[in-house]
């Protein structure tokens, strides 16, 4: 039980551990914000994978479920950071819509597979 909650805590070590190499990276090159950002969405996509790969359970429904949320909002913190250096007045009203459909295809996506995991057995 110990080793299970020291790898929980372990996993979110990924997040200021990838903004520091984030804003480190984006002082080099003289945009620590997007640095920042980039290191972020970064830690969170770690953070997601490192969930999928140290998972006990089993099923890639399980997996995505676990670790879905956190490769989700780490795409969006990278997809900012970008849109700071590419688009920086173009991207903001696209990132509230991008943000709002995510989280409508997730609330369908969790309604389902809860669905799913409530049908009852039949005996046969």
């Amino acid at each position: 039980m110990k080793e299970r909650q020291r790898q929980r805590k372990s996993w979110g070590l990924f997040i200021p551990a990838f903004i520091l190499l984030g804003i480190g990276c984006g002082l080099l090159s003289g945009r620590p914000d997007v640095g920042a950002l980039a290191g972020l969405g970064t830690g969170f996509i770690a953070m997601g994978i490192a969930k999928m790969i140290n998972s006990p359970e089993t099923g890639v429904s399980t997996l995505l479920v676990r670790s879905a949320f956190s490769i989700v909002i780490g795409a969006i913190f990278i997809i900012a950071g970008l849109g700071l250096v590419y688009f920086p007045a173009f991207i903001w009203p696209y990132i509230g819509a991008l943000v709002l459909i995510i989280a409508g295809t997730w609330l369908i996506f969790m309604a389902a597979t809860r669905h799913e995991a409530e049908k009852p057995e039949e005996d046969t």
